[in-house]
């Protein structure tokens, strides 16, 4: 995780990453919540009757996370 993300925000200099999770797929809501990002929720996102969880974590927020060791 640590490889991954120093990648990111050290070697390429993003500000922040982003994803998108069905709202189903509770183990990888836990894992970026864990990593501090800010979570939000939009219906409909992924069709009808799915939404979606779209995840949002910055330098700042990853800087302080748990994680980054």
């Amino acid at each position: 995780m640590n490889v991954a993300f120093w990648y990111v925000f050290e070697a390429a200099k993003c500000q922040m990453a982003v994803a998108r999770i069905d709202e189903t797929n509770a183990p990888a809501r836990k894992l970026w919540l864990g990593l501090g990002a800010s979570e939000y929720v939009i219906p409909r996102l992924r069709g009808p009757q799915t939404a979606e969880a779209i995840y949002t974590l910055t330098d700042d927020q990853w800087s302080r996370s748990r994680f980054k060791r």
